[in-house]
């Protein structure tokens, strides 16, 4: 059994990949504190490891404090993944590969290799990744699998939070989604949506221009999906064609499918 581990900003999620190509039924999720009480007690419940690979983008004291829990309970390293110039197919077109995140890199490389997309690849699909975390990032993948670049902007939070610390008046709170919001907290938060939205609109329409005739699809995650839910809803309906997957752990399904290559490799 391999472990998988994905550090993100503001949470830890744990999997694992089975011999047979199995995975978790769900992921062990926890925050920062709660990783030398809650990762333990997980590991000693899983059959014996065989290896472990991990994504970080947060502090490197996090990634040693992972690397430390890990030996102590199986004697095994993580291996740490980055962004490489190419895996399992999918070409990475940043203009320096290595300096993407290995987070978004992951995401990609699950987008395109794991066995849930299939499907799609299929089909020649030119596919959309918004993943609405800590940071809102927007990437796109070529149908013969290339990943030309991506934006990132501020997340719904942190939108939130620099209006409340950058004025003297406006509000942290969260308020509701109105076509025309006639109060401030319906102000805020229709036009944090929007901004969000109008991102992900803009690439998708960016990808229909690049690659017209070929099947759109588009894939959303993060934690903050659930505020952008009703947006999308309304403005996928007036985009006939278009494809909308949701994907819980997509830097989840990037470890495993670089697992189960390793895996078939060494077999």
């Amino acid at each position: 059994m391999k472990l998988l581990i994905d550090v993100g900003n503001t949470r830890i999620k744990a999997g694992w990949l089975a011999p047979d190509g199995g995975r978790e039924p769900a992921p062990l999720v926890m925050a920062p504190d709660e990783l030398p009480a809650a990762l333990p007690a997980w590991l000693a419940a899983l059959p014996p490891l065989r290896g472990a690979l991990g994504s970080v983008v947060a502090a490197p004291g996090l990634q040693a404090r992972l690397q430390q829990l890990v030996r102590a309970h199986s004697g095994i390293d993580i291996a740490w993944q980055v962004a490489r110039p190419a895996a399992l197919g999918l070409i990475n077109g940043y203009r320096e590969p290595h300096r993407l995140g290995a987070d978004r890199w992951l995401s990609l490389v699950g987008l395109w290799a794991h066995p849930r997309h299939a499907a799609a690849r299929r089909r020649g699909c030119v596919q959309v990744l918004a993943t609405f975390g800590t940071a809102t990032t927007i990437d796109t993948i070529t149908p013969d699998g290339r990943f030309p670049g991506g934006l990132i902007l501020p997340g719904v939070a942190l939108m939130r939070s620099s209006l409340a610390s950058g004025t003297a008046r406006l509000p942290g709170a969260r308020g509701d989604l109105m076509d025309y919001p006639d109060h401030t907290l319906a102000a805020i938060q229709t036009g944090i949506l929007a901004a969000q939205w109008g991102a992900v609109t803009h690439q998708l329409r960016l990808a229909g221009w690049h690659h017209p005739s070929v099947p759109l699809r588009l894939v959303v995650g993060g934690g903050a999906w659930p505020e952008l839910a009703a947006v999308a809803r309304d403005a996928v309906a007036a985009m006939p064609g278009l494809d909308l997957e949701i994907v819980d752990n997509p830097v989840l399904d990037g470890l495993a499918a670089l697992a189960a290559h390793a895996q078939n490799d060494s077999a």
